[in-house]
C-alpha cells in the first residue's frame, strides 16, 4: 500500500523532496494556486502517479466545478481523477457519476460509489459498472465511521470487482493506523490511501499515534502554524506505520 501525504504546498513539496514518495492526491480546490498546480505537474514529470480530487468532501464553498477539475487534471497530467459524487447519497451521487463520466478517459477515471452502508453503496457500484468503465474504485471515508469500509471491501471480493480495478482508501476517520492495518487485512492488494492525519495531529501538537487514540482526526487547518519537529515526527510515524505493514503482508 502507498501513502498520499496531504497537506499545504510547501510541506507536500517538503515531503516528496525528503522521502520521495511517488504516490500523490491532489485537492481541486488547492490546485487553483499556481504553486500547488505547478509542484504536482513536476512530480508527474520525475514518475509520480497523481491523482486529482473533485472536491466532493470539501466545504460547499470551497468546490469548483468539474470542468475546472478537469482543467487542473490535464495541467499536471494526472493518472486518475475522482470523477464526481455526492456524500452518503447513493442514487443522486450514482447518476451525477454516470452523467459526468464522459468527461474523463476511462482509463483515468476513479469512482466512488457511495451509499449509506456497505450495501447500499455496492448497489451504487453495480449501476455504475453497468454504464460506466473505470481504472481504480475510491472508497469513502465516511464508511469508516460505521465499521462499513472494511465489509464493503469484503463485499468487494465477491463481487469480482477487485480482479479488475485498484483500490484507494479515500482519507482515514479516526484512527489512521487501526483502520489502514484491518483493509489491508481483508485485501492485502489495496493500491493506496491518502490523510492529511500527521499535519492534522501536529496542528495540536499531539504525536500521531497517541492522537489517534483519542477520536476523530481533527480538521486540517493549512493556514495554522505547525511546530516542524511535531509534523517530521508524525510523518515519520506514518511513514514507518506503512512500511511495517507492507512488510507483514
Amino acid at each position: 500500500m502507498k501513502y498520499a501525504p496531504i497537506g499545504p504546498s510547501a510541506y507536500i513539496n517538503n515531503v516528496w523532496r525528503e522521502y520521495g514518495l511517488g504516490y500523490h492526491f491532489a485537492l481541486a480546490q488547492m490546485c487553483q494556486a499556481s504553486h500547488y498546480l505547478l509542484q504536482y505537474k513536476t512530480m508527474h514529470t520525475y514518475g509520480g502517479f497523481i491523482i486529482i480530487d473533485n472536491g466532493a468532501a470539501e466545504p460547499e464553498e470551497e468546490r469548483i466545478t468539474f470542468f475546472e477539475v478537469c482543467k487542473h487534471a490535464t495541467a499536471i497530467r494526472a493518472d486518475e481523477v475522482v470523477v464526481p459524487d455526492i456524500l452518503r447519497d447513493g442514487p443522486s451521487s450514482t447518476k451525477l457519476t454516470i452523467d459526468k463520466a464522459h468527461l474523463i478517459p476511462p482509463n483515468h477515471r476513479m469512482i466512488v460509489p457511495q451509499g449509506k452502508d456497505a450495501t447500499d453503496t455496492l448497489k451504487s457500484l453495480i449501476e455504475i459498472a453497468n454504464h460506466v468503465d473505470f481504472a481504480s474504485i475510491g472508497i469513502p471515508k465516511h464508511l469508516e465511521k460505521d465499521g462499513q469500509r472494511v465489509a464493503f471491501l469484503k463485499l468487494l471480493i465477491s463481487t469480482g470487482f477487485l480482479d479488475t480495478c485498484h483500490i484507494h482508501l479515500l482519507g482515514c476517520y479516526k484512527n489512521p493506523f487501526k483502520e489502514i492495518a484491518e483493509a489491508m487485512k481483508v485485501w492485502p492488494h489495496i493500491r493506496g490511501f491518502d490523510t492529511a492525519a500527521p499535519w492534522s495531529y501536529a496542528q495540536e501538537e499531539v504525536p500521531l499515534d497517541f492522537g489517534a487514540q483519542e477520536g476523530r482526526i481533527p480538521s486540517a487547518d493549512f493556514s495554522a502554524a505547525v511546530d516542524p519537529i511535531h509534523l517530521d515526527n508524525n510523518m515519520f510515524l506514518m511513514l514507518e506505520q506503512v512500511r511495517m505493514m507492507n512488510n507483514d503482508m
